[in-house]
């Protein structure tokens, strides 16, 4: 077990802003600890450091704090910083990696700027904290700024834990910020094709299967009180098979992949399994909101989740995009078995969960559901937020002269109203 206490000192001073009176501002000092190694903390041991600025002066390595199982690690007080380089090539694979049964908690912590690897669907690294079998996770008055998963996506990436299944694990999360800087050069567009899925979210956290490859009965859990999530790029918050609780307090914005053609897609929090979500609308929309442009933007994937707060009232509405749709047409096309259905609207994104129904008006039991996968591709029609294409399969070209009815439906089974369709 190892303790390293820095020394805090404050003192107050005086500063001046242009066309401002003069104000007093305190001054954080602490001890400079340079590293060139890492530290690694064995099996069941424990290290505990404070009051200290840290700056890792070595060669490229992998992580910057490495735990064994069992272990504890607790910071308090502190700035962590590695080089950074305009070098595409080089890139780190993150700050603290946990392992199998590990505490940590951060508290008033600082994660300076990082670029990282791409982590290629590997759960072992891409973000500043990963961690597998991990009993407990706390961060309190923690920072994650301007660290990115690389140049292209520029997405926040700063924890990636799954919990144990054994013994319920838990990431509690209170008072921080998970943000990229609005600048310029971090809006730029993605030229990634549109992708609903959060590979590379700000905070990814999931329960690890049991040994046979199943889910246990035993959840994980996340709770995140008064925190906010701005520019992540690669989405906000992605969960599986956890209960989360995200309280009222806490505020997400501007989370825009900006993918081309869909630059107002909001990336917020993606839910798959069995997982629980508790949270409030006024987390995701802006005070006196009119009913009709309050969204949530809340991914789910699969239908066994559970949603509790405001954010599932009517009927779930909320938990998802609210799409608009405006007016429908067709074209005949015997090279795809059917019409090729133009849809025009307002957000119009082509998640998993939006469908459009199509039905001959007076027999809408006899409705035909169209998934977005079964969007029309080819390089001839771009599709847009504003406007998207699927296939209507038709056994005849007769068919067409039909008087037919589409809507879209989002959310949980809720429904837009239906437009006039006429397919040439």
């Amino acid at each position: 077990n190892l303790e390293i206490v820095g020394v805090e000192h404050r003192e107050d001073k005086l500063a001046k802003k242009d066309d401002q009176p003069q104000f007093q501002y305190e001054e954080v000092l602490r001890v400079q600890l340079n590293i060139k190694g890492s530290f690694n903390v064995g099996f069941e041991r424990s290290l505990y450091l404070r009051d200290l600025n840290i700056t890792y002066m070595g060669p490229q390595t992998e992580f910057l704090f490495n735990t064994k199982e069992g272990s504890v690690l607790t910071v308090k007080n502190a700035i962590i910083d590695v080089p950074v380089t305009d070098d595409e090539a080089e890139a780190y694979l993150g700050y603290v990696r946990l392992d199998k049964g590990s505490k940590a908690s951060f508290t008033n912590v600082r994660f300076g700027a990082m670029k990282i690897k791409d982590p290629l669907g590997d759960l072992n690294t891409g973000a500043a904290i990963v961690g597998r079998n991990v009993i407990s996770l706390a961060l309190i008055d923690t920072v994650f700024t301007d660290i990115v998963i690389n140049s292209d996506s520029l997405a926040v990436s700063a924890v990636r834990v799954g919990t144990s299944s054994d013994t319920p694990g838990l990431v509690s999360i209170s008072n921080s910020i998970f943000e990229q800087p609005d600048k310029k050069k971090n809006n730029k567009e993605n030229k990634n094709s549109f992708d609903k899925e959060f590979k590379t979210p700000a905070v990814y956290v999931w329960t690890e299967l049991e040994s046979d490859g199943t889910a246990g009965l035993q959840k994980g859990s996340l709770s995140i009180n008064n925190t906010k999530f701005t520019h992540c790029r690669g989405g906000a918050i992605r969960i599986r098979d956890v209960n989360a609780n995200i309280d009222a307090s806490s505020r997400f914005s501007e989370n825009l992949p900006r993918f081309k053609n869909f630059k107002t897609f909001e990336a917020n929090i993606q839910v798959e399994g069995l997982s629980t979500l508790q949270a409030e609308e006024e987390s995701f929309v802006k005070e006196g909101t009119k009913d009709k442009n309050s969204y949530s933007w809340i991914l789910p994937s699969g239908d066994s989740a559970t949603y509790f707060g405001s954010i599932a009232k009517n009927s779930g509405a909320r938990l998802f995009t609210l799409p608009v749709l405006s007016s429908a047409s067709g074209k005949y096309d015997a090279a795809v078995g059917g019409a090729i259905i133009t849809l025009n609207g307002k957000r119009l994104y082509p998640t998993g969960d939006l469908k459009a129904e199509i039905y001959e008006e007076g027999k809408e039991t006899d409705a035909v559901a169209l998934g977005m996968g079964q969007q029309y591709i080819n390089e001839d029609y771009t599709h847009k937020e504003s406007r998207l294409y699927i296939i209507f399969p038709l056994a005849v070209e007769e068919d067409k002269t039909k008087a037919w009815r589409v809507r879209l439906i989002y959310g949980l089974e809720k429904k837009t109203d239906f437009v006039k369709l006429k397919i040439k």
